[in-house]
């Protein structure tokens, strides 16, 4: 997957998580939350946009666990929407294993960014 993929994925959930808000039950409650996940899906979207314009690999590491973590945000404040049946499941199913996928996929490449950037320091010794 290219990273104009991964982008268009992420503005994709983006558009998606804002179009849930007006259906988000709850209260003042559920509102907060709901505006908590779609801060934390855009702080994702525009991290990963930042993270591909990195300059070196410490910047690169540092950027993409940004945007594993806001990842996980928004898939876990999303999921206790969920449960908290402040939205229903059939709407929000979907959404949540793309969250899920963004996370892993995020994830996976700091992972890889990490263990490559200690060969490299390794190999520099």
């Amino acid at each position: 997957m290219t990273s104009g993929e991964l982008q268009a994925r992420t503005a994709t959930l983006l558009c998606a998580l804002k179009a849930l808000l007006p259906r988000v039950n709850g209260g003042e409650r559920g509102r907060k939350l709901a505006l908590k996940m779609v801060k934390a899906c855009h702080d994702m979207d525009a991290g990963y946009r930042h993270t591909c314009a990195s300059g070196t690999p410490d910047e690169f590491i540092t950027r993409i666990s940004a945007v594993a973590s806001h990842a996980k945000r928004t898939k876990a404040t999303l999921m206790l929407l969920t449960q908290l049946a402040y939205l229903p499941i059939a709407e929000t199913r979907e959404l949540i294993f793309e969250a899920r996928g963004l996370e892993n996929i995020f994830v996976a490449s700091r992972n890889t960014a990490k263990r490559n950037h200690r060969k490299r320091l390794a190999a520099r010794s």
